[in-house]
C-alpha cells in the first residue's frame, strides 16, 4: 500500500525476549502467570502445581517462543 506505513518485523524482532509480554508489572514470566485470576485462574493453578523441573521446562519453552 503506498503512503501507509506498517510496522518492521525486524525491528520488532526479539523484543519479548528480554522481558515477559505483561503490562510491566511482572519481572517474570512466573510472575505473570501467577498474578493471574479470573478466567485465568484454573491455569494459574496448574502452573502452581508443577514441580520445579517441569516448571522450569515451561517457562524454557514460552521463552523460546
Amino acid at each position: 500500500m503506498r503512503g501507509a506505513t506498517r510496522p518492521s518485523t525486524t525491528a520488532r524482532r526479539g523484543r519479548s525476549r528480554s522481558r515477559p509480554p505483561t503490562d510491566g508489572r511482572a519481572r517474570t514470566l512466573e510472575e505473570a502467570v501467577l498474578w493471574h485470576g479470573g478466567e485465568a485462574e484454573r491455569a494459574r493453578e496448574g502452573f502452581r502445581d508443577l514441580s520445579a523441573s517441569d516448571r522450569d521446562a515451561l517457562v524454557r519453552f514460552l521463552r523460546s517462543l
